[in-house]
């Protein structure tokens, strides 16, 4: 639907939020509650199609009632119910909405309530204690410049629900929002802007503070772009390999690695700019690796164009336009210390000027050091002071001047002590917390008990005063806080040697938090409310996690509590690691948790641990690695008391058998493990008797399920679906979406071996939509694929159509375009096996596709799949680097496989099929020889789909064959 006009009567979600200019959660908190009391009216919703809908008339009927008075004349003026002050708290960022930074932050009404007596979401403003005064006065602000503020506000809500809409799943890749206060920039805007209209790749570069970040927003900002920017920020990533996971994530969804081709196909149809900000922290490696990163976008793109800002010298990337950010000029940063400080700034004696012009040189055109400052200035209401404290703070740094590699960073460590100073306990151990977050982190998950704050929004206010933290309210419900990237490394150093205890204490004590929230998130891949949420969740909170974890490793050696938070922790990132393609993390953070837990003389924990590094390691092809785990675990002292242990290393026992081909052997070791895991342990809570409850009903489900796997491997389907319902049955118990999918698909394989076609349709249809629920598409394809093959010899009918949504269909062609892009590498040799197995792969999405009405879909596949692979595979076998005949025929079927998707996507029309049409999808299946018409039941596949789709009822498959071999002999057109 059209969000900008909203002319439709039905709108979605975002859309009907888009109209009325709020967030979604108030949008939702109006359709459970009556704001008016209970009485009162709720919004109303639509359900079509199992979805939540609006009537425009309706919300616009609902907002000129919130309009309407709230109480009556005289009488007592009505709450403001809690939802919609929460609404006005994330409009304004946790800050004063007019200046930004004052403190004890105030609900006011636009229009007094004693007029209105109106509590409208657009009637009300957070404002400060100093600025709610001198717009209560009437006689201070200028008439109309609170009204401006708040259209400014609904504005922005709008362009980031704007955002949300065109970009669904982006929200953690969207560019902040621009500050207000930008000055003496303008040149260098127009550099920016300019050197984007002709350049493809432009790094903006300065030392830390000095306003790189900024000058990017406004330059995007001017270029009127910001809805097809992706925003990188890089600093929460350790690695190349991070930041190249977060990079294919955001573009592609989960999957498995990293492929550029797959990317660059995709990244050049969804965005204007891509933006990475902050790329110094990465080592000389690593950067090396990025402008490798960005050379292969250049190559595989064709208008894209690409931003960089960076306190390094990136030298090793061509056509790299680079502007130099200088110091803010004298004038400039006068007049940025008017801005915010106002009339803290304006000397009004000698001593005052002297003072001034003293701090200004100081700054030295440093832009985080002149907002500081101008913020001290604000605080201690004279300049001498202030000059005075920084002079003290900063006088090691002063008394060398010359001393080059001070330059960069000694007014702003200066100006930050002094500011550091003057923070209340509360502010400095919530800044502490807060540089533990290299991705920020949501207000309403800070505890605000821990760090003994009363009013953790009046808090977090105080520190973005100071420009310690930025506020990002583009999240919703809550704003997430981030600390500047030049302060965290010194506010964690400031409050350690300042608190060494407390410091401990905190962190501790923080970590303990972040163990507890993994842990929740990792409960939401099995949490059937909430589908996929905890994929997305977990990728913006795993840089936190990840660095808890190495400090938590680091931390043991003193203190072994830490040994207990590395286990949790990586019991609980592992799934998340499998889901989203980070095997290779996934590997480190078990191998840690392993060395945790012997440490622990917990080795039925490290059994457990082992199990997963095996399994890890087998999927990132690391196969040595997983024998070491399972022979490891099987090295291990017994702990025959403890029947989980019994149980891994009779399942250890089990695995090693079946890599060894002794299948009798690994279906005996599998069952042992079952009865092990199926051992009652009996739950007490303090009342008399107890449940019982096996001791590890997830294990005992993956025991039954590899016995199925070795019987249905040995052709004993039977007995496998009676073992694979026993698992499903226990995986649904616990609910482990994951492995539910997983099994459903072994199911599906067995029915299909049977020929129990409409079973295995449906096993595959619900582990397809369970594999995309849980935003795992690593494994969605291969369902969908191999329910295209089922599809050829059996019709669903029309509840095909329910079962097989688009967003469905497109996630699987995503992934089967990055399974083709990871076979066919265009800087290595191909391996001929592996190709012809993704071939295969490739033609059951292609048929599943042409059976259901989303065949528009193939085009922008087939698109992507021959600019951004065939294209540039033919053109090294015409330059002769692929001689090998074998590499030829695999790009071949390539080649025609792709057309065949295009062409079904061209030809699709509901009338009959003309003899033309066949005769095309015919030489395209015949080109590929008669072992591909056998393995890919090509003209099998032809006939179904010229007559449940096309009308022709009439053909048959050796009549295809037939007709399409005199044509290729004779030359001759194709004639039934």
């Amino acid at each position: 639907m059209n969000v900008i006009d909203n002319s439709n009567s039905l709108l979605e979600p975002l859309e009907a939020a888009h109209l009325l200019g709020i967030t979604p959660e108030l949008l939702f908190a109006y359709v459970r509650n009556a704001p008016k009391g209970q009485d009162g009216r709720r919004l109303v919703t639509v359900q079509y199609s199992g979805q939540t809908y609006f009537r425009r008339e309706d919300l616009l009927s609902f907002d000129d009632y919130l309009k309407e008075p709230w109480s009556p004349s005289g009488g007592d003026r009505a709450n403001i119910p809690a939802y919609v002050l929460t609404h006005i708290k994330v409009e304004c960022g946790g800050q004063c909405a007019r200046c930004g930074r004052g403190f004890k932050l105030e609900t006011a009404h636009i229009e007094d309530y004693a007029t209105s007596r109106s509590h409208h979401h657009h009637n009300l403003i957070r404002l400060c204690s100093l600025c709610h005064e001198e717009f209560d006065s009437r006689t201070i602000l200028p008439d109309g410049e609170i009204v401006s503020i708040k259209k400014r506000l609904i504005e922005i809500t709008r362009e980031r629900l704007t955002y949300r809409i065109a970009s669904p799943g982006l929200e953690g890749f969207r560019p902040p929002t621009p500050t207000e206060i930008f000055i003496g920039r303008m040149r260098e805007v127009q550099k920016v802007v300019d050197g984007l209209n002709s350049r493809r790749i432009l790094c903006i570069k300065g030392p830390g503070g000095i306003g790189k970040t900024q000058l990017a927003l406004h330059s995007i900002s001017q270029m009127g772009a910001s809805n097809r920017v992706l925003w990188m920020d890089v600093e929460p990533f350790d690695s190349i390999a991070d930041l190249q996971l977060a990079f294919a994530s955001a573009i592609l969804g989960p999957v498995e690695g990293y492929n550029a081709a797959a990317i660059a196909a995709r990244v050049d149809l969804e965005f204007d700019l891509v933006a990475f900000d902050g790329i110094e922290g990465f080592g000389s490696a690593d950067i090396e690796a990025f402008e490798c990163l960005i050379r292969q976008m250049v190559e595989g793109t064709r208008s894209i164009r690409f931003l960089i800002t960076s306190q390094v010298e990136l030298l090793n990337t061509n056509d790299l336009l680079c502007i130099d950010v200088p110091p803010l000029s004298t004038e400039a940063s006068l007049q940025m210390l008017e801005a915010i400080a106002e009339n803290a700034a304006n000397p009004d004696n000698e001593q005052s000027r002297v003072a001034i012009d003293w701090l200004t040189d100081f700054a030295a055109g440093h832009t985080l050091s002149l907002r500081i400052i101008a913020n001290l200035l604000r605080y201690f209401k004279s300049a001498a002071i202030v000059a005075e404290r920084v002079r003290s703070k900063g006088a090691a740094a002063i008394a060398i001047p010359r001393l080059t590699n001070k330059t960069k960073h000694h007014s702003l460590d200066a100006c930050f002590a002094v500011a550091y100073s003057v923070l209340q306990p509360e502010e400095r151990s919530l800044l502490f917390m807060l540089s533990q977050c290299p991705a920020g982190r949501f207000s309403s998950h800070i505890n605000a008990d821990l760090i003994s704050s009363t009013d953790i929004d009046v808090t977090i206010a105080e520190l973005a005063r100071w420009h310690l933290v930025t506020v990002d309210s583009s999240w919703y419900p809550v704003p997430r806080v981030h600390v500047l990237s030049p302060i965290r490394a010194f506010a964690r150093l400031a409050f350690q040697s300042e608190a060494p205890d407390l410091a401990d204490y905190l962190f501790h004590e923080f970590s303990t938090e972040m163990e507890v929230l993994a842990a929740m998130l990792d409960s939401r891949y099995i949490n059937d409310g909430d589908p996929g949420i905890g994929t997305r969740r977990f990728g913006l909170e795993f840089p936190n996690f990840s660095y808890v974890f190495d400090e938590s490793v680091r931390r043991s050696t003193l203190n072994p509590e830490y040994d207990r938070i590395t286990c949790s922790l990586a019991f609980s990132l592992q799934v998340f690691c499998f889901v989203s393609g980070r095997s290779a993390r996934g590997l480190q953070i078990l191998n840690s948790g392993v060395k945790a837990a012997l440490r622990m003389k917990q080795v039925g924990i490290a059994s457990s641990l082992l199990l997963q590094v095996a399994n890890f390691a087998e999927r990132s092809g690391a196969i040595e690695t997983a024998h070491g785990a399972i022979h490891k675990i099987c090295s291990l002292e017994i702990d025959h008391t403890d029947p989980e242990m019994l149980g891994n290393i009779a399942f250890a026992r089990g695995s090693l058998a079946r890599n060894e081909g002794r299948f009798n052997d690994a279906e005996a070791h599998f069952v042992e493990a079952g009865e092990q895991y199926a051992q009652p342990v009996v739950a007490t809570s303090g009342k008399k008797g107890g449940s019982e409850y096996a001791v590890n009903p997830r294990m005992f489900a993956l025991a039954l399920m590899e016995r199925a796997r070795i019987l249905e491997h040995s052709e004993r389907q039977l007995q496998a679906l009676e073992i694979y319902s026993d698992s499903l049955s226990l995986m649904r118990e616990i609910n482990d979406r994951v492995n539910i999918g997983t099994v459903l698909h072994q199911m599906g394989n067995c029915y299909a071996h049977l020929n129990q076609l409409e079973k295995a349709y449906r096993s595959y249809v619900d582990a397809a939509n369970c594999f995309f629920d849980v935003g795992s598409a690593i494994h969605l394809s291969n369902s969908l694929s191999e329910m295209g093959y089922v599809l050829i010899d059996y019709n669903p009918g029309p509840c095909i159509h329910s079962d097989l949504s688009e967003e469905l269909v497109l996630a699987g062609l995503s992934d089967v375009f990055h399974d083709c892009a990871s076979q066919y590498q265009l800087s290595s040799a191909l391996k001929p096996q592996e190709c012809i197995g993704v071939i295969r792969k490739l033609f059951g999405m292609v048929a599943l596709v042409s059976f259901t009405s989303h065949r528009e879909l193939l085009q922008g596949f087939a698109d992507d799949m021959c600019q951004g692979l065939v294209v540039p595979l033919a053109v090294q076998v015409r330059g002769g680097q692929r001689k090998d005949p074998s590499e030829q025929l695999a790009i071949m079927h390539l080649d025609v496989m792709t057309a065949l998707a295009g062409s079904l996507s061209a030809m699709d029309i509901p009338n009959m099929a003309t003899n033309e049409e066949i005769g095309h999808l015919a030489g395209l299946c015949h080109i590929q020889a008669e072992h591909a018409w056998r393995i890919f039941r090509l003209f099998d596949w032809l006939v179904a789909y010229m007559s449940r789709c096309r009308a022709r009822a009439d053909l048959n498959t050796e009549q295809l064959i037939a007709a399409t071999g005199v044509s290729n002999t004779t030359g001759k057109p194709f004639r039934l």
